[in-house]
């Protein structure tokens, strides 16, 4: 078994052209079960979350306070040395607070997909 972590953070100065800064900070963790040399199991956890935005004061529209999350199990096999194929299941959601009333998005769903490196 291992377990990846991340973590981010960035600060756009001027993402609505109005020069007010946005922050935002995320990630993930990941666990992974190596079933064999050919085949894993995992389990993750995405995430973000931005700071209170507002540029109505320097003529913008936008005042917002995003969210956002996915967890995501899936599933690798390589076929190949060059060829793996990869079953997904994502279960995502994005919100934003600052609007009313609050604005969710949700969505579920499955994968499946064959990668192949040159």
């Amino acid at each position: 078994m291992s377990l990846d972590n991340q973590f981010m953070s960035n600060r756009e100065t001027s993402p609505t052209g109005f020069d007010q800064a946005f922050k935002w900070k995320g990630g993930f963790d990941q666990l992974n079960w190596l079933i064999s040399r050919e085949s894993v199991v995992y389990a993750r956890y995405d995430w973000i979350r931005g700071d209170n935005f507002d540029d109505r004061g320097a003529g913008g529209v936008t005042y917002s306070h995003p969210s956002e999350t996915d967890v995501v199990v899936g599933y690798q096999h390589l076929i190949k040395q060059n060829v793996k194929f990869i079953g997904e299941y994502r279960k995502h959601a994005f919100e934003d607070t600052s609007t009313t009333p609050v604005g969710r998005l949700t969505d579920n769903g499955f994968t499946l997909r064959v990668m192949i490196g040159l």
